[in-house]
C-alpha cells in the first residue's frame, strides 16, 4: 500500500554500475513502485548516506494566492538569504513568483 515501508533483498540478473548509497527506483507498468538507497550489507535502521545539517528544507509560498505549494532544500552556506523563484501555481494556473516562508 502507498506509504508502507519494507526491507527486501534482491538478486539482479545482470550486473550494474552502482555506488553504495546511490538511490534507485523500481518501476512497474510505468509507475514507481519502490525506491531507496542501495546497500551491499544493509543493517536495519542504518542510513547509507548521513544527512548533512548544511542543507535545510524550506517551504515556498506563492506571492499571488499565498498558498504554500512547494517544499525544497537549500544550502545554508551558499544561500543565507531567503530564496525566491518562479514556479507553477496550480491554483493560479500559471507561473508565479514563490518565496521562502518560515
Amino acid at each position: 500500500m502507498p506509504g508502507d515501508n519494507t526491507e527486501m533483498t534482491v538478486e539482479l540478473i545482470a550486473p550494474i554500475a552502482m555506488d553504495e548509497g546511490l538511490r534507485f527506483a523500481i518501476r512497474e507498468g510505468g509507475r514507481t513502485v519502490g525506491c531507496g538507497p542501495g546497500h551491499q550489507d544493509h543493517q536495519v535502521g542504518e542510513r547509507a548516506v548521513p544527512k548533512s545539517d548544511k542543507r535545510v528544507k524550506v517551504t515556498l509560498a506563492c506571492e499571488e494566492c499565498k498558498r504554500r505549494n512547494y517544499i525544497t532544500v537549500k544550502s545554508k552556506v551558499n544561500d543565507r538569504e531567503r530564496i525566491e523563484m518562479k514556479k507553477y501555481c496550480r491554483w493560479d494556473k500559471r507561473h508565479t513568483l514563490h518565496k521562502e516562508t518560515r
